[in-house]
């Protein structure tokens, strides 16, 4: 009997399965995550979250009106830290859980 899943596993072999959930390795080289979102070590994930967010709407490039390049660089690299920071955070607390 044909299959059509074996006809493509012989011409692919290769592919991945397409719903196959892939996880980046986030290594964060810098400062604390803790001190990047200025939050204690002991805040929950929510607090972490809502710091990330306070820290993202102050340093938005699209806020940064009338600023020069330079200052608009250090405010989207410090949102880009926050980022970086939360994820590993997020990551963390989960594994934790």
């Amino acid at each position: 009997m044909f299959c059509f899943f074996t006809l493509m596993k012989t011409i692919l072999p290769d592919r991945k399965h397409p719903k196959k959930k892939r996880t980046k390795n986030i290594e964060y080289k810098g400062n604390d995550p803790y001190k990047v979102l200025d939050v204690p070590r002991r805040s929950s994930l929510k607090e972490i979250k809502l710091a990330r967010k306070r820290i993202l709407e102050q340093y938005h490039p699209d806020k940064q009106i009338g600023l020069s390049e330079e200052l608009i660089a250090v405010a989207v690299e410090r949102s880009k830290k926050a980022n970086l920071a939360y994820l590993m955070l997020k990551k963390k607390h989960r594994s934790a859980a």
